[in-house]
């Protein structure tokens, strides 16, 4: 679950670092540098909560149970404590430190970039990433018992469990009225497989603000093009986790329906965003001059074919194998 998250904070830096109107691919070096150490502060940042956070539960229980914290159990008898439940206190100090530390580190990047031309800004992230791994690879032996207790505590105390990718609620068959009723159930049931792995709609809605983003900013047509055949077939390509024995247990998807009816079924799971793609593209050339309706369409035309082809792979590397060997 946190690639999804990291993605979803890496496509701000990407649109920083390469949304120049300018000059899109002028100073590549200058701007690729301050991309890599912005990805190292993520990934940092993201280490360094996540081994703080996955191991607070038994600090927090201990809280919980009166066990530690004394000093803030004094505190709010004297009506200087927060409204949270004593169990709760920790991970509220526990944003508040990584927060800091993320903070740290961007200034020091900052200050590093800025004094030791360019080298230094490559240490505070060097250093944060090294910090967290060492402090999860002690934890490693014991990170399973770490993790489950630290879920069940705070599943617990909130009372509602952890927010799961499968706790959301599946596409109704009905709304896939689009799809030939042929393939209408081997698609229903690919989607439920995906939403339950990625949140590919958010991500698809991000990489259109890109999008918007890009064009405000009047960046070359040629960025504009790489960007959308980037996203176009990053989106299509995601169709391959249909093809993984988890997901796709080869001899039952060959009783279920053949080789052609899964193209056709996987052609329409990547053609689910077709619609918000030419929706967006739609608004860029009615409220812009750049792009016209025939740059709508061809794009359009594009979506249709990378589907198409990405199914065909996707099917013939899974069932298509199994059907030969058979």
């Amino acid at each position: 679950r946190l690639g999804p998250l990291f993605l979803l904070a890496a496509v701000p830096a990407l649109l920083i670092a390469y949304g120049d109107p300018g000059g899109a691919f002028r100073h590549l070096g200058i701007k690729t540098a301050a991309l890599g150490q912005v990805l190292l502060l993520l990934v940092g940042t993201a280490l360094d909560s996540f081994v703080h956070f996955a191991t607070l539960g038994a600090r927090s229980q201990a809280w919980h149970e009166g066990r530690a914290g004394q000093w803030y159990a004094r505190a709010v008898e004297k009506g200087q404590g927060l409204s949270l439940p004593r169990g709760l206190v920790p991970a509220f100090f526990a944003t508040t430190r990584c927060f800091t530390v993320a903070v740290a580190a961007v200034v020091a990047t900052a200050l590093g970039a800025q004094v030791g031309g360019g080298l230094l800004g490559w240490i505070p992230g060097l250093l944060l990433i090294g910090w967290a791994g060492r402090r999860l690879w002690r934890r490693r032996a014991a990170y399973d018992r770490h993790f489950y207790h630290t879920t069940a505590f705070y599943a617990e105390v909130l009372g509602g469990g952890t927010v799961a990718a499968s706790d959301r609620e599946p596409v109704p068959y009905d709304a896939l009225y689009w799809v030939p009723p042929r393939w209408r159930p081997a698609v229903w049931a690919s989607v439920r497989q995906l939403d339950r792995r990625l949140p590919l709609g958010r991500l698809v809605a991000v990489a259109h603000l890109g999008l918007w983003f890009f064009c405000i900013r009047g960046v070359a047509p040629a960025f504009v093009t790489t960007y959308l055949l980037v996203v176009l077939t990053g989106q299509v390509a995601v169709c391959a986790v249909l093809g993984t024995p988890s997901a796709a247990p080869r001899p039952f998807q060959i009783a279920l329906q053949s080789v052609g009816d899964w193209v056709g079924a996987r052609t329409f799971v990547n053609l689910r965003w077709l619609g918000p793609h030419v929706g967006s593209l739609a608004l860029v050339a009615l409220f812009g001059t750049t792009y016209g309706w025939a740059w709508v369409g061809t794009w359009a035309a594009v979506h249709l074919g990378l589907s198409v082809a990405a199914a065909v792979v996707v099917t013939l590397a899974a069932e298509g194998t199994t059907r030969s060997a058979a």
